[in-house]
């Protein structure tokens, strides 16, 4: 529609260069022939636009202009030219000023046509940026919620985040303090979950080798205890301890024994008792004067 508009730009231009020179000869009545002669070239530049336009506007443009035509001002300007410039000369059919009556009549539906054909662009460019600004709000909206959004899945992963890390933490310093039964509860399978594995296996294991190290405390020596590593040396410790106890409750029991035997040849009644005053032991010469 820009490029017929502007087409017919050219063609109304050279239809007011012919209208006036068919002026001037209906006018005057003098060099008639040298003068249309000399706009014959003009005419056909006229034709040759018309024909432009007729090949590269659009269907509607094209349907316009040839009602345009049917205008009985614009046939009778274009019908006269024709037969002028057929015969080049002029007629009686119009005079000076009927023909300048006429013939403005019909450029102006020609620069109407035009002009329709420009605000008709305008009005879709129009209809075209109000379509783009909607998108553009629409994106806008699209992506302030889309930041929303973001910010809501950044927050919440950043509180559930915190929480895990608080919850380690916590648990980090109670196995510094030495406590053990540590619980964790729907962790991720991520780099935290990951740690917080750990730290349930080193709870874990300390609680292994707290009831090791408690049993062997009450003297259960076949307990087998087992370190998780060379560089365990916790395990490594209890294992000695183990193995210092056994010695000394061993070096223990056989000094008991000697004393026993040693107890039952001296003359006296010799016994032992706990510290709750229960008798454990009585030598040879108390069950030789009881009975």
């Amino acid at each position: 529609d820009l490029a017929a508009q502007q087409i017919l730009s050219q063609m109304t231009t050279f239809l007011a260069i012919i209208r006036t020179n068919i002026y001037n000869v209906l006018l005057t009545r003098k060099y008639v022939t040298e003068t249309l002669l000399g706009t014959v070239g003009v005419y056909q530049v006229y034709h040759s636009f018309e024909s432009e336009y007729l090949t590269k506007a659009s269907a509607d443009a094209v349907a316009s202009y040839k009602d345009v035509l049917q205008n009985p001002d614009v046939k009778s300007t274009i019908n006269y030219i024709d037969t002028v410039f057929k015969q080049l000369k002029v007629d009686s059919t119009y005079n000076a000023e009927a023909w300048q009556n006429v013939s403005s009549k019909g450029a102006d539906k020609l620069r109407g046509l035009q002009v329709n054909l420009l605000n008709g662009v305008e009005h879709k460019m129009n209809g075209f940026y109000q379509t783009a600004l909607a998108k553009k709000e629409q994106t806008l909206v699209l992506l302030i919620i889309a930041l929303v959004l973001v910010f809501l899945i950044v927050s919440i992963s950043i509180l559930s985040i915190t929480k895990l890390l608080t919850e380690l933490r916590r648990a980090a310093k109670k196995l510094a303090r030495g406590s053990t039964g540590l619980v964790f509860k729907n962790f991720p399978n991520d780099a935290i979950g990951s740690l917080a594995n750990s730290i349930s296996n080193i709870d874990e294991n300390n609680m292994i080798l707290a009831d090791e190290a408690d049993a062997i405390g009450k003297g259960d020596f076949n307990i087998v205890v087992q370190p998780r590593s060379d560089d365990d040396l916790l395990g490594n410790a209890i294992v000695r301890m183990k193995e210092n106890l056994k010695k000394i409750t061993q070096e223990n029991e056989e000094s008991r024994q000697q004393l026993k035997e040693l107890a039952d040849f001296v003359p006296q009644m010799f016994w032992t008792a706990g510290q709750d005053g229960k008798v454990d032991y009585y030598n040879k010469k108390w069950y030789d004067f009881t009975g």
